[in-house]
């Protein structure tokens, strides 16, 4: 599974998982989540990596 190889900390990828963890959309979702633990922060990773791969490979197929 991808979202669990180890990520360049200079990749794009890497960067807007950074900037994500910053947002206020990040924080209400560990928030809503209810309690402290690694699964809120995995789940969301590997949402976030599926979606920023989707958000590449849709610019690619763009005329």
């Amino acid at each position: 599974m991808p979202e669990q190889t180890p990520v360049d900390r200079e990749s794009p990828l890497w960067n807007a998982w950074v900037a994500y963890q910053q947002t206020e959309d990040y924080l209400n979702t560990l928030n809503w989540y209810g309690k402290p633990s690694q699964a809120p922060e995995s789940t969301l990773w590997a949402a976030f990596a599926a979606g920023f791969r989707f958000g590449l490979d849709d610019r690619r197929q763009e005329p």
